[in-house]
């Protein structure tokens, strides 16, 4: 973006070449950033090239790969006495300068059009740009591994904040804070970033999106766009990452200016191998009879799309002749589905005023996708709309006059659009839970290994079994040790390839969240295993409701999601900010990126387990 294009006053800090030593780019950080505050934005760009070093295995809990990801300075390797010098600034070096800029509420974007890439055997596949393409890479050729020797600890630039000895027992969040920012790269940490003619791709085609949006873009649609374009030209898939537990910031707008929410559309892009290409598929509900509603920027001009290929994560889109000619290569559409997201839902509504009632029927007929359909009979129902007095709420049919959701008082206007909206966020939230790949492909077993533990009574991990598609954790109420509250969970990849897995929590109140693992989703190499929360114990807690409506139990679930394919961008639509519960709520129940070449064959699977937790309160 040109300076003059932007609607704020801009301070701007470069450094090229032989400015860009670490010292340099550490003080940087530090002093030029120092003055930002709560209504500033911070915007780091790095491009050259990044590598790997080896990590000291008190990193091992957050590098399944045993590496750390860096960036190279100027300085990065020379020679000295005819001995080798590294001095490369780490991931974790970045995240520490991060988490101090960030303690003033800045808004932080940061950006890499560098390599993570640790190994040769996805970094060849370039689609007919021959020797000008290079990637943007360093590895140490005289190693096995191609990564840099581990560094002492006293070569990290926190060293003498943080003691090794308290890296030793203690989760990385417990001592290196991450700091809230957005970070965009142009590859995966395994991947390789390619530069054409001196021009990085994913910094040209970022460039080129801002430049037609005016900057008027999101982080998660600008994520997508670019993922659009280059699919199937490189083995590079850019990644946005959002730090903490909420990724509701992947939807604001590019360097904080007004966004446009989670989208309920789907970003479709031109790509030179696909043709015209949408951002959702499969594990979005779209199957091959569904249509796509296409509509241009300005909502001028509208066109029907169809499928012609599915996949888990986009689909090939096809155009009668004459609206494929009055498209826009050049340009991104919006494309709308009614099988996008939602579940059908049958209501049952229970209520004796018939005014009230006339006005409910009247919202839900009405509601978006019309997924929302009233029938005569209860037992048919899958949720109901009951009445008491002035009050209206959801409940089950199974425990009728029992309210899931804080009772509406139905004095206002906008009454029957709140229980509408909460149906419809019921209607996604079991789209989501039930979500299936019906005929899955490559796997005739499930592929990923998931194992709960918890502390036994000699204080010793124990694994949890898994029965009957649940697991019951040991829950002793107030009485109880913190041993009695709280499990931990491992996935073990135990297929013959990389897969790419993601767990999801439902919670007692029908949020959706998505952060037990690092990241959203995270790729597991073959035989090699990953820990939700570093591997730290996740607390367990019964909502109120459960003890004071008498329930026998809290049923809350993991999804695990596996995939051979990278699908943050897809999963991450799924997350859902729990309802408001019927008594005061507390915390959730647990506390928790050639022509002739053919594209790999894309699968998917998934698999639920329910957290059953007995009620210790429950009075018979």
């Amino acid at each position: 973006m040109e300076k003059e294009s932007v609607d704020f006053e801009v301070h701007i800090h470069t450094l090229t070449d032989g400015q860009a030593t670490k010292n340099n780019i550490v003080n940087a950080i530090t002093t030029h950033y120092e003055p930002a505050g709560e209504n500033d934005v911070v915007f780091f760009y790095f491009s050259g090239h990044g590598t790997q070093e080896e990590a000291d295995p008190v990193f091992w809990p957050v590098e399944e790969d045993h590496k750390l990801e860096s960036i190279v300075c100027y300085d990065g390797y020379t020679l000295s006495d005819g001995k080798a010098k590294f001095n490369l600034l780490a991931d974790k070096e970045l995240r520490y300068l991060i988490s101090k800029v960030a303690k003033k509420g800045s808004h932080i974007l940061t950006i890499f059009d560098c390599c993570h890439s640790g190994g040769n055997t996805r970094n060849g596949f370039v689609l007919g740009l021959g020797e000008d393409a290079l990637e943007r890479r360093m590895i140490c050729r005289e190693r096995l591994s191609q990564a840099f020797p581990a560094r002492p600890w006293e070569d990290f630039i926190f060293s003498k904040t943080i003691s090794f000895d308290e890296v030793k027992i203690n989760s990385i969040t417990q001592y290196l804070a991450e700091g809230k920012h957005i970070q965009m790269a142009a590859c995966q940490h395994d991947e390789s970033a390619f530069e054409v003619g001196g021009e990085g791709v994913f910094t040209k085609n970022l460039l080129e999106i801002l430049t037609r949006s005016e900057g008027l873009v999101t982080y998660y649609d600008l994520q997508a766009r670019i993922q659009n374009y280059l699919r199937y030209q490189f083995r590079q898939t850019p990644r946005t990452y959002v730090s903490g537990d909420d990724e509701s910031s992947l939807f604001l707008g590019f360097l904080n200016k007004k966004g446009g929410g989670k989208p309920l559309y789907g970003n479709i892009s031109f790509n030179q191998t696909e043709g015209w290409i949408i951002d959702f598929g499969s594990m979005h509900g779209l199957s091959h009879e569904s249509t796509i509603n296409v509509i241009t920027t300005n909502s001028q001009e509208s066109y029907v799309a169809k499928l012609q290929e599915l996949y888990p994560t986009h689909a090939q889109l096809t155009f009668e002749k004459q609206d494929n000619d009055k498209l826009d290569q050049r340009l991104s559409y919006k494309g709308y589905s009614t099988d996008y997201l939602f579940t059908t839902l049958k209501i049952y509504i229970d209520v004796k005023d018939n005014e009230i009632k006339g006005d409910l029927v009247a919202s839900l007929s009405s509601a978006p996708g019309k997924n929302l359909m009233i029938t005569e009979l209860q037992r048919e129902a899958d949720y109901c709309i009951e009445q008491e007095g002035k009050e209206v709420f959801v409940s089950r049919p199974e425990m009728s006059s029992v309210p899931i959701i804080l009772p509406v008082n139905y004095t206002s206007n906008n009454s029957a659009t709140i229980i509408r909206n909460y149906l419809q966020h019921l209607a996604q939230f079991e789209f989501v839970k039930n979500l299936q790949n019906p005929n899955p492909i490559l796997f005739s077993r499930f592929p990923v290994e998931i194992s709960f533990y918890q502390k036994n009574a000699i204080q010793r991990d124990e694994e949890i079994k898994i029965e009957e598609g649940a697991i019951r954790p040991r829950f002793a109420g107030k009485e109880g040790s913190i041993s009695d509250h709280s499990i931990k969970i491992k996935l073990r990849n135990t297929s013959d390839r990389k897969l790419y897995c993601a767990l999801l929590y439902f919670d007692f109140n029908f949020g959706v969240y998505l952060k037990l693992l690092n990241e959203v989703v995270v790729g597991i190499d073959r035989n090699t295993e990953v820990w939700a929360w570093d591997g730290a114990f996740i607390p367990l807690k019964l909502e109120e409701e459960i003890a004071g409506y008498n329930y026998k139990e809290c049923v809350t679930t993991i999804k695990l999601m596996v995939s051979t394919s990278d699908f943050k961008q897809q999963v991450t639509r799924f997350e859902m900010p729990p309802l408001p519960g019927p008594m005061s709520r507390g915390d959730k129940g647990l506390q928790v990126s050639t022509n002739n070449y053919i594209p790999e064959i894309q699968d998917w699977i998934t698999r639920n387990i329910d957290i059953k937790i007995k009620n210790p309160y429950h009075k018979v």
